[in-house]
C-alpha cells in the first residue's frame, strides 16, 4: 500500500489514490483506464465488503479517520463522492 503525504496534495492525486484502490480491490485492472468521476462503483462490481476494505485503505493511506456517519454506502457510489470526502478531510487535517 501506497502512503500519501497529505501535504500539498491535489485532487487529481487524490482520484488517482482512491481508483488504483479501488482497480486493486475489484482486481479488475482493465477498469483503471476505464473509470471515471460519475462511474457507478456498484456497478463496476464494488460490494459491501469491499467498501470495508477500501475504508481501511483509504484511512491508512492518507492517515484520515472516517466517522460513522460516513461509513453508509451511498457515500461510496462513485469516485467523486469518495474524493470530495476525501478532499474535505484532507484539508481540514492539514490547516
Amino acid at each position: 500500500m501506497i502512503t500519501i503525504n497529505k501535504k500539498n496534495i491535489s485532487k487529481d492525486e487524490v482520484v488517482s489514490f482512491i481508483t488504483n484502490q479501488i482497480v486493486e480491490l475489484l482486481e479488475k485492472p482493465e477498469l483503471k483506464n476505464t473509470l471515471t468521476l460519475e462511474s457507478d462503483l456498484f456497478a463496476a462490481g464494488l460490494d459491501s465488503v469491499m467498501i470495508v476494505n477500501l475504508v481501511i485503505q483509504l484511512e491508512q493511506g492518507m492517515n484520515i479517520f472516517f466517522e460513522d456517519e460516513e461509513l453508509l454506502a451511498d457515500h461510496f457510489a462513485t469516485i467523486e463522492m469518495i474524493t470530495g470526502t476525501m478532499m474535505k478531510k484532507l484539508e481540514l487535517e492539514v490547516q
